[in-house]
């Protein structure tokens, strides 16, 4: 028989203390070998010599027509020695079933599994997860799982150390059938083994045994071509590990959505608020005419808009910024003549209706109470008003009710005493429109576009929130919130804290990941020493990685979110705030999400940086320790 192993004058020594020295061998195709000795004389140490598991000092080791000084590289071997060490690696959040598949190096070679089953007596452990296996049934398991990898040596470590009297014979039994076709190394202390030992070599006296004959060819091997990331992902659903961490990360993460939801843009919550809850359905802005009068009507044309000229916001000014001199009425108030464009207002009329004629005009309930006790018998008289070019007779058409509170009108006429107010219609102030008296700055006016639905409205405001093409869209009203109210000043106390909470999520995400990287680096050791390439071990890491803390990151947001909405109507209804408090701050969360992922990186790469280090056998070794 050729040889597949040579061991030529190897020496070892862990610093100053030698642990055997020149050793010489040569190991054949088939067979059985035995090392027995003493505990401490060097057994276990070939044995991580010759699977690359540790390096040695002196001499040369050959394997099939590989020569290796120093240290065999494990990734060259890998595929033909299969390393049985006294603990059994599995993947231990995969059933027995799906840990023979992930060995299984022939994608056609699924019936394999359970013959062997049946043969190493295993066929009812195969929904079974490995952690729930005896000692014997490991040891007969990680046997199978070299037989499926097609390795033709096979190198075990105590492989009876620990095992009752029927499981022992069981595992003697299969050594001894195996024996017949592949080449087997077992380092032991049990006489039974050393019995059957086709070749036996003592560590007490050790003694060397080399031929010179021809090295035998290395076998073809079929690659696991297997994606470890279809196995790695289903540890996310492995409800015994780590469960608590994962709760109170995702309650950090629910906590710091509710927070930047509070602290969110304010403008955005007064927009949120004017649209959904008091439906806004209007907006101001500045238009520069120059010498086209329908230039702003052309503009919101496009945005299927209704203009409304402003009179008392388009009154001149005078140099010094205030009112220019006059006897004429400079607060009127204007509404559209058609009603419709402000379906809100048919609810805040106490008497009489809304404008039916030009010059029509609605009394705010002060001013009506102040020309007569009985306001209703005001409907249908006339009431003057010196305008710029005349005085005017109007017929009153309608009074509205106490509406001081009422958000929709305050926004829409920017005054804090609407009870107070005129109000006239844009059918009749539109003839004020191009004249000289009533443009800002010669050549700018101010109107209000009024839209048929909230999409219209926030595409305008989009587009013309800075100035564009001579249309400046105007802030919307703000008046109807209590600046001084404790809600809004919460957010300067709690936006710094917020800020500082990132570097807290991001810390308790380092700490959790630290304490889970101990028992992820034992699981990405298991998948080298199941075969597996870097590449495909690093990148599934990384994606697993990934999406392991985006769907936590994810399930906070999203509960975040929710009690956002939830608590929203609670604080209205319960006049806490006149605003909605929680809208979602999607830059910052997509900030701290990308930060996530980032770390989600690093983490993984370090982790496969580290195992490709220290080789599979110290990774496993260390982390087993520590888990």
């Amino acid at each position: 028989m050729k040889t597949v192993i040579k061991c030529e004058k190897v020496t070892k020594a862990y610093k100053e203390k030698l642990v055997f020295e020149s050793f010489s061998y040569s190991f054949k195709e088939k067979g059985l070998y035995v090392l027995f000795g003493e505990s401490g004389s060097g057994k276990t140490t070939l044995l991580n010599v010759i699977t690359g598991a540790t390096a040695f000092n002196e001499g040369k080791v050959r394997i099939y027509e590989n020569t290796y000084d120093k240290e065999v590289k494990y990734d060259e071997v890998k595929d033909y020695i299969a390393y049985i060490t006294q603990n059994n690696y599995f993947v231990d959040y995969l059933k027995v079933k799906d840990n023979l598949l992930l060995a299984l190096s022939d994608k056609n070679g699924k019936c394999k599994i359970e013959e062997y089953l049946k043969e190493f007596k295993l066929e009812d452990k195969i929904n079974s997860y490995p952690g729930d296996l005896s000692g014997g049934e490991q040891q007969r398991l990680s046997i199978i799982i070299a037989l499926l990898q097609n390795k033709k040596i096979i190198i075990l470590d105590e492989p009876t150390s620990s095992l009752d009297i029927d499981n022992r014979e069981l595992i003697l039994n299969i050594l001894e059938n195996l024996k017949k076709n592949h080449l087997i190394i077992v380092a032991t202390h049990d006489s039974k083994l050393i019995e059957i030992a086709d070749k036996k070599i003592g560590f007490n006296n050790l003694q060397s045994e080399i031929d010179n004959e021809e090295m035998a060819t290395m076998p073809s091997v079929t690659k696991n071509k297997v994606n470890v990331f279809k196995h790695m992902i289903k540890q996310l659903w492995y409800k015994k590990r780590n469960l608590r961490a994962s709760f109170f990360l995702i309650m950090v993460f629910t906590l710091v959505t509710i927070g930047l939801s509070a602290c969110s843009d304010y403008k955005q919550k007064l927009r949120t608020s004017l649209l959904n809850i008091y439906h806004i359905n209007f907006v101001n802005y500045r238009c520069n005419i120059d010498e086209n009068p329908d230039f702003c009507d052309s503009i919101i044309d496009k945005y299927n808009g209704y203009n409304t000229f402003l009179y008392s916001d388009n009154i001149s000014y005078n140099t010094q910024g205030m009112f220019i001199t006059s006897n004429y009425n400079l607060a009127l108030k204007t509404l559209p003549f058609d009603v419709n464009k402000v379906p809100e207002i048919k609810d805040l009329i106490a008497y009489g209706s809304y404008f039916e004629n030009e010059n029509d005009i609605i009394l705010g309930q002060e001013i009506a109470s102040r020309l007569s006790g009985d306001m209703a018998s005001l409907i249908g008289t006339t009431y003057e008003i010196k305008l710029p070019d005349k005085t005017e007779s109007f017929r009153i058409v309608g009074i509205l009710k106490d509406v001081n509170d009422n958000t929709y009108l305050t926004t829409m006429l920017s005054s804090s005493q609407l009870n107070d107010n005129e109000i006239i219609s844009d059918k009749y102030v539109n003839k004020y429109r191009g004249s000289e008296q009533f443009r800002q700055n010669g050549n700018t006016i101010k109107m209000r576009a009024y839209f048929k639905n909230t999409l219209d409205l926030n595409e305008f405001y989009n587009d013309y929130e800075k100035t564009n093409n001579g249309i400046t869209v105007k802030e919307f009203g703000s008046n109807f919130i209590n600046y001084n109210g404790k809600m809004y000043r919460l957010k300067y106390f709690l936006y710094p804290a917020l800020m500082a909470s990132f570097v807290v999520v991001l810390l308790f995400y380092y700490q959790s990941e630290n304490i889970q990287n101990k028992y992820r680096k034992h699981i990405l050791a298991i998948y080298n020493y199941y075969g597996y390439n870097w590449f495909n071990i690093i990148l599934s890491n990384m994606l697993t990685s990934i999406i392991s803390v985006l769907s936590k990151f994810m399930i906070g947001v999203m509960i975040g979110l929710v009690i956002g909405v939830i608590l929203n109507p609670i604080l209205l209804n319960k006049n806490i705030t006149n605003f909605i408090l929680f809208v979602p701050d999607f830059p910052n969360l997509l900030l701290l999400g990308g930060l996530l992922i980032v770390m989600a990186i690093f983490f993984s790469f370090v982790n496969s940086l580290l195992l490709k280090k220290h080789g599979w056998l110290k990774s496993l070794k260390e982390e087993g320790d520590l888990l």
